[in-house]
C-alpha cells in the first residue's frame, strides 16, 4: 500500500479532500484497539480462572480449615475477575462513546465545509466576469483615445485657424502701411 497524502489516510486521490478514507482508518484503529483490550481482558480473565482452579486442585488436598481460607481467597480472586471484567468493559463503552462522539464533530464539521463552499464564488462566474469586465475596459480605453484624437485634431485646427487670422492680419497691416506710403 502507498502513501499518496498524508496521515492516516488510505486515499487514492489525497487531492480529491476527503476525510471519509482518513475516518475509515481512524475506526479501523479504534476496533483493533478495542480488540486488543477485549483480548487483553479475555487473557486475563483465563489466567485468573487458572489461577482459581489451581488453588481448588491445592485446596482439596489440605485441611478444612485450611480449606476454608482458601475458599476465601478464591472468593475473593473471582470477585477480583468480576471487578477486573466490569472495568474493561466500562473502558470499552467509553472508547466507543468517545469515538462516536468525534465522528459526529466531524460530520458536523464536514457539513459545515460543506455550507461555505457553496457560497463561494465558482471558477467559470470569475473568469467570465474578468472577460466581460477586460472587454469593457478595452472599449473604455477605445473610446479615450478616439475622443484625445479628436481634442488633438480640433486643437490643431484652432491653431491653424489662428495662424492664418494673424497672417491675414500681419498681411492687412503690411497693405496698409504700403497703402499711406503710396498714396
Amino acid at each position: 500500500m502507498s502513501d499518496g497524502g498524508g496521515g492516516a489516510s488510505r486515499s487514492t486521490d489525497p487531492a480529491a479532500g476527503s476525510s471519509a478514507a482518513t475516518d475509515v482508518s481512524l475506526r479501523e484503529h479504534l476496533t483493533s484497539l478495542i480488540e486488543a483490550l477485549e483480548e487483553q481482558m479475555n487473557r486475563r480473565l483465563h489466567a485468573i480462572e487458572q489461577q482459581v482452579r489451581d488453588a481448588l486442585a491445592a485446596a482439596e488436598k489440605l485441611s478444612e480449615s485450611q480449606r476454608t481460607t482458601v475458599e476465601e481467597r478464591i472468593k475473593g480472586v473471582e470477585t477480583l475477575a468480576r471487578v477486573t471484567q466490569d472495568s474493561a468493559q466500562a473502558a470499552v463503552s467509553k472508547a466507543e462513546d468517545a469515538t462516536s462522539k468525534r465522528f459526529e464533530s466531524v460530520n458536523e464539521f464536514r457539513a459545515q465545509l460543506a455550507d461555505q463552499t457553496s457560497q463561494f464564488l465558482p471558477r467559470e462566474v470569475f473568469d467570465t466576469t474578468v472577460q466581460q469586465w477586460s472587454e469593457w475596459r478595452q472599449g473604455v480605453d477605445k473610446d479615450r483615445a478616439t475622443l484625445a484624437g479628436r481634442s488633438g485634431g480640433i486643437g490643431s485646427l484652432v491653431g491653424w485657424i489662428v495662424a492664418g487670422a494673424g497672417f491675414v492680419a500681419t498681411m492687412l497691416g503690411i497693405a496698409v502701411i504700403l497703402a499711406g506710403r503710396i498714396g
